[in-house]
């Protein structure tokens, strides 16, 4: 493996991630426009329930297949068939949990069948393609993963600006315009994965393929769901305790600052791709490429940090109009707790990639607690300013015990994470020479 070749993948997906930023902030100011701050509240509670049901209902199958595939332990057209097995079993249940969940809330009640069908109808086409990524990954093809995010993105931009700018469908536009973007690109993920399932492909249940995709899985499962219900409870429970007008307040800082985590997610899923084929022998140098790429993310996550902080109530204004302006209490407010999840999320998916997915667990199940106990003590107190709060301190707070565990398990100082030293930036740019 050569190193360049991984720099050049993480280059690749850092300006992949910045255009999907830039169509990601569009496709919100168009909701945060069109919608209003009511409706971009159920808009936000449609998408977050999915969102979290989603990486438990994955059952963990792209990071396992990533990993069996990069360990090529299985013939791919063995692998490929019990994917496909998985997505059908995860597809149904997922319907039916969600349809559930709507029906509980009174989602479909207040807004009626055709807007939740649409909302529904996105979750097996996001399964398959988080299922398809696991092939990606195991082969070291982020790039085709960006290309494949990137025209999902840009036909988000395109059908809300037909629905909501043209068409005025409100609410049953947004709804629309999510669900054939998931479809819009899935011809795309058939033709760069055309390898895996050429004819004559069988599906038969390989007893010995799925329960090691199920088997590894589980803990990536687990700790994804806990992950992402620590990121989404608290928009569930301003929902729960406050209004749709507040979780659409709420919502529009959290899009704006989840923008700067992409950035070392970004980084994090290159990461992930080549750490499952590192072996044990490569750890210590793999080590040092780690803490490179934590020191030098992390200067570059508070510069820009410090910059949206400064002018947050100016961004949220030019972007999302004077109705919206006090979402920039929230972007300023959670801005600490993203800051510190740069370091997370570059670690946490280095050691996935390792094979040790339940290392997170660790940290994020005393943080999930913490983030609760703080919302429904805070929310009723100050609102969507409460949530935000919450949600910083409680991200803080499983960092720096994740960092503890890591420092632990590796041997690393916590300083090799954080301060950059004098020639880091010559290290890099060595490397893309």
């Amino acid at each position: 493996m050569k190193i360049k070749s991984f720099f050049f993948q993480a280059l690749h997906t850092l300006l992949s991630k910045g255009v999907l930023l830039i169509f990601g902030i569009v496709s919100s100011i168009f909701t945060a426009r069109f919608l209003g701050p009511q409706n971009r509240g159920v808009l936000t509670i449609f998408l977050t329930l999915p969102a979290i049901i989603s990486p438990f209902l994955n059952f963990g199958i792209k990071q396992s297949t990533a990993y069996i595939i990069g360990q090529e332990k299985y013939k791919v057209e063995d692998v490929s068939s019990a994917v496909l097995i998985c997505f059908f079993i995860a597809s149904f249940l997922g319907w039916v949990i969600i349809l559930g969940c709507y029906y509980k809330m009174g989602l479909i009640a207040s807004y009626g069948i055709v807007i939740s069908l649409f909302f529904l109808s996105m979750f097996p086409s996001q399964l398959f393609r988080e299922y398809m990524s696991g092939f990606f990954l195991g082969r070291k093809q982020v790039d085709r993963m960006n290309v494949c995010d990137i025209v999902s993105a840009a036909s988000l931009v395109c059908f809300l600006a037909l629905t909501l700018k043209y068409l005025k469908l409100g609410l049953l536009g947004a709804s629309l315009s999510y669900f054939l973007s998931q479809i819009f690109v899935i011809p795309l993920i058939f033709f760069y994965n055309r390898n895996s399932f050429q004819p004559p492909l069988r599906i038969q249940w390989n007893n010995l393929v799925i329960k090691e995709l199920l088997s590894k899985g589980f803990l990536f499962a687990i700790t994804l769901f806990i992950l992402q219900l620590n990121y989404r409870v608290d928009v569930l429970l301003l929902g729960k305790l406050q209004s749709d007008y507040s979780v659409g307040i709420y919502s529009v800082g959290v899009n704006l600052v989840e923008l700067i985590k992409q950035i070392s997610i970004s980084v994090g899923v290159v990461l992930f791709s080549y750490s499952s084929n590192w072996k044990e022998e490569m750890l210590n140098t793999t080590l040092q490429k780690v803490s490179l790429l934590s020191r030098i993310l992390f200067a570059c996550v508070l510069i820009i940090a410090l910059i949206i902080f400064v002018f947050a109530k100016y961004l949220i204004l030019f972007l999302y109009g004077a109705p919206f302006e006090e979402s920039a209490a929230v972007v300023q407010l959670l801005l600490p707790g993203i800051v510190m999840l740069t370091v997370f999320s570059i670690l946490q998916l280095f050691v996935a990639g390792q094979g040790k997915p339940h290392i997170p667990l660790f940290a994020f199940l005393p943080g999930l607690v913490l983030n609760v106990l703080l919302n429904l003590y805070m929310i009723p107190r100050w609102d969507y300013v409460g949530a935000a709060i919450s949600s910083s301190i409680s991200y803080t707070f499983a960092t720096v015990i994740y960092l503890l565990v890591f420092n632990r398990l590796y041997g690393t100082k916590i300083k090799e994470l954080f301060l950059l030293r004098g020639n880091d930036i010559q290290i890099i740019l060595n490397y893309l020479k």
